[in-house]
């Protein structure tokens, strides 16, 4: 037997009223543990059948923002998904896009479970209109279930005008500030990679460092870095390697250990964590002996290598506590600073998670 079909009319005034106890949910009208108006009440209020009213309540409690409390009623959930539940939200739709990103989820999946805290993960988000992942986005932030953003990214790449604004989701973004008009960012903070990089091969001795890098601008980092510690640069050494092709860094590692010895590369530094598994693949291909090597990480959850090299990099750890204070500073009503993520080498972060 075939359900009845809801009446058009009825699904609209249940949309209505589904509205109107959210948005008392969200202002906090209503709070954790709260009592909610019994269905009676609200279908003399709403001029509402007991139907539609209980659709209301099906979907309040589908969401999380309700649950039964026996004969005493409806209450407001202990821990409502607008108090407790952050949407991470990026382009990248795993580890072989962008190890960063991959790092990032993992650690937000980790903390998962916590009843105070519930970490949403939105990735492959592209804002066009028929995109089925940003559309998801969309959905939850219009249900009001989100307590805040983290963008890996410039919002403006990952969200348009149907996001709701600041004001109503708490955001925060993982970038280099670029605008006053830019949410708090939390920001690595790539010139301490370089800089400290060099200087732990120089301090080994290295003179003739060579380096893997994804942009022009890193290359030139790398350069300034190397000059300013009195070595050799040789741009033939400083090789760039586009991020999405990453196993051209195999190929590239083997070449600079090509050639007269006097020549060869003393220290190596790779300076994305993308590269590392390749990188050192091909430097075990060269079958050069001593080479000093630095490879980019985000701890706690570094990626494979080939060979023994020293890590250096961001914690993911520090960067997502960073952007959860953040939000739960901006949700106070308060405006916190921007946060600087300083390099770390492996043995000056803590362990990895059991």
């Amino acid at each position: 037997m075939k359900r009845p079909v809801p009446h058009p009319r009825a699904a609209v005034k249940s949309d209505a009223i589904l509205a109107s106890l959210r948005g008392r949910l969200v202002r906090g009208d209503l709070k954790p543990g709260d009592l909610l108006p019994t269905r009676a009440q609200l279908e003399r209020r709403f001029t509402a059948s007991r139907a539609t009213i209980q659709t209301v309540f099906d979907r309040l409690a589908a969401d999380g923002f309700i649950a039964a409390a026996g004969r005493k009623g409806t209450r407001v959930a202990e821990h409502p998904p607008h108090l407790r539940r952050i949407a991470l939200v990026s382009p990248w739709s795993g580890p072989e896009e962008n190890r960063f990103w991959w790092a990032l989820q993992r650690e937000a999946e980790r903390r998962n479970g916590h009843p105070e805290l519930a970490i949403a993960i939105h990735a492959g988000i592209h804002p066009r209109g028929d995109d089925p992942a940003y559309l998801r986005l969309l959905g939850e932030a219009r249900a009001g279930r989100l307590a805040g953003a983290i963008f890996a990214t410039p919002p403006a790449s990952l969200v348009d005008a149907r996001f709701p604004a600041a004001n109503r989701i708490p955001r925060v973004a993982i970038m280099p500030r670029q605008s006053p008009d830019d949410p708090p960012v939390i920001c690595p903070h790539h010139s301490s990679f370089f800089d400290r990089a060099v200087a732990h091969l120089t301090q080994r001795g290295c003179r003739r460092i060579a380096a893997i890098s994804v942009t022009i601008g890193q290359g030139q980092r790398i350069a300034e870095a190397l000059d300013e510690a009195g070595c050799e640069v040789a741009p033939w050494r400083l090789q760039i390697v586009p991020l999405d092709q990453p196993l051209a860094a195999r190929a590239c590692a083997h070449l600079l250990l090509h050639g007269p010895r006097a020549q060869r590369p003393d220290g190596l530094i790779i300076a994305d964590d993308n590269f590392v598994e390749a990188a050192t693949a091909g430097i075990r291909d060269a079958g050069v002996p001593g080479l000093h090597v630095i490879g980019h990480c985000n701890f706690p959850w570094p990626t494979p290598s080939v060979l023994p090299i020293r890590r250096l990099g961001y914690d993911t750890r520090r960067i997502l506590d960073a952007c959860l204070a953040s939000i739960a500073a901006l949700r106070a009503g308060r405006r916190p600073a921007d946060v600087i993520i300083e390099s770390q080498l492996d043995d000056e972060v803590p362990p990895h998670p059991a």
